[in-house]
């Protein structure tokens, strides 16, 4: 009779403790954040990509709930938004979406959590890229996997150049050709903007990187011209700096780039893809290699003929000098936050949406360049111009990612509006070198003659 009523005990505590796991699975809630650009091809690219990767998330674990949180707004808001979610352990998402060159700021700030123990046991990790596993490092420690890269060029209307008499297609060798390409272009077809390139502080990041750095980095400085890696130490002036905001001041003070009224609106990129380059009222356009996903049957504004129309060159470095091209690549990846209450489960999410399938569909759709080597064994292998930017990639940079870049960032682009709006180069280089001394400690800059 004892021995019963123990084993009714243990039944009943084995039926308690039962019905604990279970409401306890029922109640977890993973919380996903990210960015979504309303109206865009990147927009409907994720929706598809995290749809596939949550419901195979759900077959696996049926009990817990996927909460996705969208942030909309521009670039900037964004990272504004993460920033403050994730401070606190009850606002702190379990997985984000972080532009790679904020995880060494977010990293620095225990914003992160480093997932070095679950991408050393994952088989899918050797298929990354060396520089897709690198990119998203910090002292050492891993804090994202990447969904996505790019690289970045010169788009240019093939029909608006035969009209302006330049012939096709198109390659300048240097600055000097670029400018003389959007003269004439201005003089033979004055209702065509010549000339675009991301600049201000409007477009924020996109200014810095597909703008500014895609000059500077083609100057004789090379790969130390924003960041000597030799020396340790953020270059606050030098004749590489001043070349790029003086290409800066001239095509836009001499007409040769957008108006303003285009160039500070936060939604740019979005009017460059779905409606200038499409309407043909845009010649050349320094870009990123995403901008024909916009055209693509499943993009916001698609456009049959643009194979036939657009052109891709690589942008020239300054003089045509070694190694004669240049190039900027970023991206995005998946972290898990530092105040994740489920990190495995986080982990496990991440891993799907991860897989060389989910993410050829990805980058696929979304026009990004692969960052897994086993992605062409899906759909990636149909993306449009793939040989023509996978050979751009040898010739690319990527940004310095210390906790100091996003507010030098924000320096470069207020020096660029300086530029753009005709103040004087002398005045904007003292100021931006100020500020950037200001930034890191003037022990850790240093000016290059």
């Amino acid at each position: 009779m004892k021995m019963f009523r123990i084993l009714v005990v243990i039944a009943a505590l084995s039926l308690f403790l039962l019905g604990t796991i279970v409401i306890a699975q029922q109640s977890t809630v993973l919380k996903v954040a990210y960015w979504r650009q309303t109206g865009t091809a990147q927009a409907k690219a994720f929706d598809k990509w995290f749809g596939e990767a949550i419901s195979e998330f759900k077959a696996l674990y049926p009990n817990v709930k996927i909460k996705t949180i969208a942030i909309t707004g521009s670039e900037g808001d964004y990272y504004t938004k993460l920033a403050l979610m994730m401070r606190a352990a009850s606002t702190a998402p379990d997985v984000v979406f972080e532009d790679s060159f904020m995880i060494g700021s977010d990293a620095a700030a225990g914003y992160l959590l480093p997932i070095n123990k679950y991408v050393s046991q994952w088989q899918g990790w050797k298929h990354f890229y060396p520089a897709m596993r690198k990119i998203t490092e910090f002292h050492g420690k891993v804090y994202g996997v990447m969904n996505g890269s790019d690289v970045r060029g010169l788009w240019y209307n093939k029909k608006i150049f035969e009209k302006a008499g330049i012939k096709v297609p198109w390659q300048p060798k240097t600055w000097a050709d670029i400018l003389s390409a959007a003269k004439l272009i201005k003089e033979k077809l004055p209702g065509v903007i010549p000339f675009s390139m991301y600049s201000g502080v409007p477009d924020d990041e996109a200014s810095t990187m597909q703008g500014y750095e895609m000059l500077l980095y083609g100057t004789s400085m090379g790969n130390n011209a924003l960041y000597d890696w030799k020396t340790s130490k953020w270059v606050e002036s030098s004749p590489g700096i001043e070349h790029t905001l003086q290409f800066i001041r001239k095509v836009f003070t001499e007409g040769l780039a957008e108006p303003l009224q285009y160039a500070l609106n936060p939604q740019y990129g979005s009017v460059v893809g779905q409606q200038l380059l499409p309407q043909g009222k845009l010649a050349i356009d320094l870009d990123g290699m995403w901008v024909y996903g916009s055209w693509l049957p499943t993009g916001p504004t698609p456009w049959p003929e643009w194979k036939k129309v657009m052109g891709f060159a690589l942008m020239p470095t300054e003089y045509g000098q070694a190694p004669g091209f240049v190039s900027l690549s970023g991206g995005w990846a998946l972290s898990i936050t530092s105040h994740s209450k489920h990190p495995d489960l986080a982990w496990d999410f991440i891993k799907i949406a991860s897989s060389a399938k989910n993410l050829a569909t990805f980058d696929y759709y979304v026009a990004n360049t692969a960052v897994r080597d086993d992605e062409i064994n899906y759909i990636y292998a149909k993306t449009p111009l793939a040989d023509v930017f996978a050979n751009v990639m040898k010739y690319t940079h990527y940004r310095p990612a210390f906790p100091e870049y996003p507010k030098i960032s924000y320096q470069i682009d207020l020096a660029m509006e300086n530029a753009m709006l005709g103040r004087p180069i002398e005045e904007t280089m003292r100021g931006y070198a100020a500020a950037v001394r200001g930034i890191v400690g003037v022990e850790n800059t240093e000016a290059v003659k």
